[in-house]
């Protein structure tokens, strides 16, 4: 087995361990009476994409494709952040069982060349956190046009 299949396999088992720790917890709380009804809700990070994985933090975009594509199969539902944070506030009704937040740190262009058209083909919801003072001036970075 080469390097590239082994960084997948790592990485698609870390995947799948967020979203079984997650279900095992709400579980885990409903069956010792520790339930209030909530929903857990995982919340994937992610800073950013590439053909391989480059380093820790860039998630091959064929891997992410395929993480969203299990979520669809699976039943699972992606809502948006601020839904989340609005049903915590007590402004929204709980999120859906099953139910997963994508989010995406720093702003760098592949979450506009890579992430952006899944979202677009699978309608999804992702929340942004970037560094404004380096959209345009960062080589790595989004620009304001995208």
């Amino acid at each position: 087995m080469n390097r590239q299949s082994l960084v997948r396999i790592v990485i698609c088992c870390g995947f799948i361990a967020v979203l079984v720790a997650g279900v095992a917890a709400l579980g885990h709380a409903e069956r010792n009476g520790e339930g209030d009804g909530a929903v857990t809700v995982p919340i994937l990070v992610y800073h950013r994409f590439g053909p391989t994985a480059a380093d820790r933090m860039t998630t091959p975009t064929a891997i992410f494709e395929a993480q969203l594509q299990y979520l669809r199969d699976h039943g699972y539902t992606i809502i948006p952040l601020r839904h989340l944070l609005d049903h915590l506030r007590g402004r929204a009704p709980a999120a859906p069982p099953r139910a997963v937040v994508l989010t995406a740190d720093d702003g760098h262009r592949s979450v506009y060349t890579d992430l952006f058209p899944l979202a677009r083909k699978f309608r999804l919801p992702i929340t942004l956190f970037i560094y404004p003072s380096a959209i345009s001036n960062a080589s790595y970075a989004l620009t304001w046009e995208q």
